[in-house]
Formats: structure tokens, C-alpha cells, sequence
């Protein structure tokens, strides 16, 4: 098996550009706006934390799903809602809280993305509790109560794409980092709260170019907030969540910031819900090659080891073009694991 991989790490070397890249802008930069710091020691408290934080200038609530339908075709589902503090003046008429959802589903052939935009505190966007809703407009994601499952999410993104997915988890809610205090650069400057559910069944119904699919499969819902990495300094970051076909699940992350190297963590968890943070000793993430899409350049094509769990994988997206092209534009997309273990799960690149 390693022998294998090597091969194939080899031939995408040598098929593709692998001059080393990096971020060169920040997606979200609001240095006009202050917010609340993050700091240390806050212990996260549920049902609570599920809401919005309003003092902080960035959050959002993170939905992304691996599905397959009856004849195990893949297909991917993303669901976010973004909430940032505005530095104008709230009034009647104004309020500091504006909102972005972003809505994109894959198939091998078709890539629908849709992004809207609203106030909040005028009741058509925002995330409300008991029970909870995180919403804008008619794409709503809805639990039965104060807890984020069992929850249904309904989006139509446009005449030809939409989707209906039932969620319940079956596992425990993971805080990363310090007890969900996630450190994003080595002098510590970027920083946020940031806990995960990865443990989520997915089932439901999806229709693409008018075709109607029954697909299952499995969820990953992520909540960060924090007010530090909306700052010009903060290049952009690669993001991996990982469903291992041994069932352990898998987060890790490299921070751009400015000229420094890029801050590498992760935490693994175990498929009984143990998790543990993932030092930059404990583990390797780096490119093995780039593309060219459009005007940006890349790296699509990545490999992970975690020597003390015996993984030594490549990752790769399950089809190239998956950049959701809008006000932010971004890599957001399904990936195929392989070598030591195998699975799916996703990538997101920023600031690219």
C-alpha cells in the first residue's frame, strides 16, 4: 500500500505544476470594525454557543455533506451562513448584523451555487433558539428544539437545483483546540471559538438539472466565531474535514498569515467520539501539486500523515472545478481520500 501511494504521489507531481503557493488576501478583512476579543478560558456552553455571537465581527455556521445515491454515485451538498458586524451606525432602519448564506451542490457533472444576502434583526435572516433555526430567506436549516439534531435543511439554489436533508448525529460535539479555543497562528494574534458536530446520517432528496435523487450519506457541521481573523494579516487558510472508512473522523487546517509559515493543527477523533489536538509534530499536511483554474492557481492535490494512528493518505477533489464564484470567491468541494485509509470528506482554500 505505501509503495502504491508513493507511485501515486510521484505521478501527480509530475503531471501538474508544483511550484509552491500561498494565500495573498484576506477573504473577509473588516479593520474598520472592532469586536469582541477572543480569550482564553471561556468555557463553550450548549445550547448556547449554537446561537450568534453578536460582539464578535466574524462567525458562521458550517454545514458540508458527502452523499452518494442508491447506485452509490457521489454527490456533495454546502450550506453556510455567515454573519459579520458592520461598522456603520444601527438604527430602526440599519442593523449591525449582516448576513450571507452561500448554497452549492455537486455532482460529477453539474455545480449549482447560489449566494444571498440580508440584514438581520428584520426576520428574514438570522439563527434563532428554542428551537433552533439558522436562516435566510426560504433556505432554512430547522431543528426540533434548542439542540442543533435531529434537524431537517432546505435549500433551492435555482429552477434546476435543490435539496431536503434530514440530520441526526450520533456522536458528540468536539471543541477544538483548548477546549474550543482554536489558535490559528504561532504567535497566537488569530485566534477563535470553534467546535464541530462530525458525526452526522444524513438522508433526503436532491434534484440536479431537474433529475430527483435519493441520497445518504454523511454531515459535518462546524461553528467559528471570532473577531481576529478579520484582519487584513489573515491570508487565508486550508481547510480539511475527513470521514475515515474506519469511522474516525479527521479536522486539520493550515493558517496564512502574512509572510510567516503557515500555522498547521488538526484533531483527531475517534469513532467512539475521543478526540485529541494535533500538533504540527503530530502530523504532516502539504500540497503535492497545483492547478490552474481560471486566474488561480491551486493545490488541489494533497497529502496527510498521522504516524501514531498509522495514516498516510492523498487527498484529492472528486472532480476539479469546485470554486464558488461569488461576492468571496473560494474553493469549497468534496475530496477522495486514498492509500493507508480511504473515505471522503471536504477541502476549503481561501484567499487564493
Amino acid at each position: 500500500m505505501k509503495k502504491w501511494l508513493a507511485v501515486m504521489v510521484l505521478l501527480l507531481v509530475g503531471c501538474v505544476d508544483n511550484t509552491p503557493i500561498a494565500p495573498t488576501q484576506s477573504l473577509f478583512a473588516n479593520n474598520d470594525s472592532e469586536g469582541a476579543a477572543v480569550t482564553k478560558g471561556m468555557a463553550l456552553q450548549f445550547p448556547q454557543d449554537h446561537g450568534a455571537h453578536e460582539a464578535c465581527q466574524l462567525e458562521w455556521w458550517y454545514l458540508t455533506f458527502v452523499l452518494e445515491d442508491e447506485n452509490n454515485t457521489p454527490y456533495a451538498a454546502q450550506f453556510t451562513l455567515f454573519r459579520f458586524l458592520d461598522s456603520g451606525d444601527p438604527s430602526t432602519w440599519s442593523s449591525a448584523q449582516l448576513y450571507m448564506a452561500h448554497g452549492a451542490l455537486h455532482s460529477q457533472d453539474h455545480h449549482a451555487f447560489s449566494e444571498r444576502f440580508a440584514r438581520g434583526e428584520v426576520g428574514n435572516a438570522g439563527v434563532t433558539m428554542s428551537p433552533f433555526s439558522a436562516f435566510l430567506d426560504d433556505w432554512v436549516w430547522q431543528s426540533q428544539s434548542a439542540e442543533l439534531f435531529p434537524s431537517t435543511l432546505t435549500m433551492k439554489l435555482n429552477n434546476t437545483a435543490s435539496l431536503s436533508l434530514s440530520m441526526e448525529s450520533n456522536g458528540p460535539l468536539i471543541r477544538h483546540g483548548d477546549s474550543g479555543y482554536s489558535v490559528k497562528s504561532a504567535d497566537g494574534r488569530f485566534r477563535s471559538y470553534y467546535y464541530s458536530q462530525p458525526f452526522i446520517r444524513v438522508t433526503g432528496e436532491l434534484t440536479l438539472n431537474n433529475k430527483r435523487l435519493t441520497v445518504s450519506g454523511n454531515g459535518w457541521f462546524d461553528h467559528e466565531w471570532t473577531s481576529e481573523l478579520a484582519n487584513d494579516s489573515a491570508l487565508g487558510w486550508d481547510w480539511f474535514s475527513l470521514h475515515l472508512d474506519n469511522g474516525d473522523k479527521v479536522m486539520a487546517f493550515r493558517m496564512h498569515v502574512d509572510d510567516q509559515p503557515p500555522h498547521i493543527t488538526g484533531t483527531y477523533i475517534s469513532k467512539e467520539g475521543k478526540s485529541r489536538t494535533l500538533p504540527a509534530s503530530a502530523f504532516t499536511l502539504a500540497p503535492v501539486s497545483s492547478t490552474q483554474l481560471g486566474d488561480k492557481t491551486l493545490p488541489l492535490h494533497w497529502r496527510m500523515t498521522i504516524p501514531e494512528e498509522g495514516i498516510d493518505i492523498l487527498l484529492r477533489p472528486f472532480k476539479t472545478d469546485q470554486l464558488n464564484r461569488g461576492r468571496f470567491t473560494y474553493y469549497e468541494g468534496r475530496i477522495e481520500i486514498s492509500g493507508s485509509h480511504s473515505g471522503a470528506g471536504f477541502m476549503e482554500l481561501t484567499g487564493y
